[in-house]
């Protein structure tokens, strides 16, 4: 929803550009503005009244009101702007039009940023249930431990998958990717190997193998939320802002 608010305004900025002090009817550009708006600031609200985050409900209530005053700011400069294309209603209507283009850019900030918590408390909730299943020593807690683990697991690949679809840089999609496929190929492996442990708690080699399976769906863990949060040594992902650098700075 939010692409048609942007193309709008932009296509309202050409009009502009190109109006040079002759008197040109905006009203119907800036209407669409304040309809896209309205469509995205009503999806920023049932997103927030459908999830018990507080911080989301927070920031997308002040996201919302900005782009909300943005839009109907942008829609009254047009009209001024129709009936005089002074400098003055000129800057009036590319202030607004600036204003809206924040207002959108904040509302999608806050949305991703709540997509980004999601996926780092599902990935903590994995770690959890795997420190749990280190620790079984009978077949009854492993089957009610192992099946916490292999549900929050699912939540945690789904969110993660879905996540890096969305993503644009390579390096962050195929890290999260290949993360999520040793996460699925260590399920049954770690299952085998505690199995093993209870079955033979004096059998070294049992153990080597428990640890080593369990460290591995640990790493795979944190190569999620290193992707995640874009933390990479590169010399060319330096300029890479932390999850939330965006929405504070919009805020500033």
């Amino acid at each position: 929803m939010s692409r048609p608010a942007v193309c709008v305004i932009i296509s309202l900025l050409i009009i502009l550009d190109h109006s040079d002090g002759i008197q040109t009817d905006m009203g119907p550009c800036a209407e669409m503005v304040m309809q896209a708006a309205e469509r995205l600031v009503t999806l920023g609200k049932e997103r927030a009244n459908k999830t018990a985050d507080d911080e989301l409900k927070r920031q997308m209530e002040s996201a919302c009101e900005i782009l909300d005053l943005s839009s109907s700011d942008l829609y009254i400069a047009s009209q001024r702007v129709t009936a005089s294309a002074s400098k003055e209603n000129k800057s009036r209507v590319i202030t607004a039009s600036k204003n809206v283009l924040q207002g959108t850019m904040k509302v999608l900030l806050v949305s991703d940023d709540y997509e980004v918590r999601r996926i780092l408390a599902a990935a903590h909730t994995v770690s959890e249930a795997v420190g749990l299943l280190s620790h079984v020593d009978n077949m009854t807690d492993l089957l009610s431990r192992f099946k916490s683990f292999t549900d929050t697991t699912s939540i945690l690949t789904s969110l993660a998958n879905k996540r890096q679809k969305d993503l644009c840089q390579d390096r962050q999609r195929e890290k999260i990717i290949t993360a999520l496929n040793l996460l699925k190929k260590s399920i049954p492996s770690i299952s085998v190997a505690l199995q093993s442990c209870i079955k033979y708690p004096s059998n070294a080699q049992a153990h080597v193998s428990k640890s080593y399976v369990i460290n591995q769906v640990l790493s795979a863990v944190r190569d999620i939320v290193e992707a995640i949060e874009n933390k990479f040594t590169e010399e060319d992902y330096l300029d890479v802002e932390e999850p939330g650098y965006f929405v504070s700075k919009i805020d500033q």
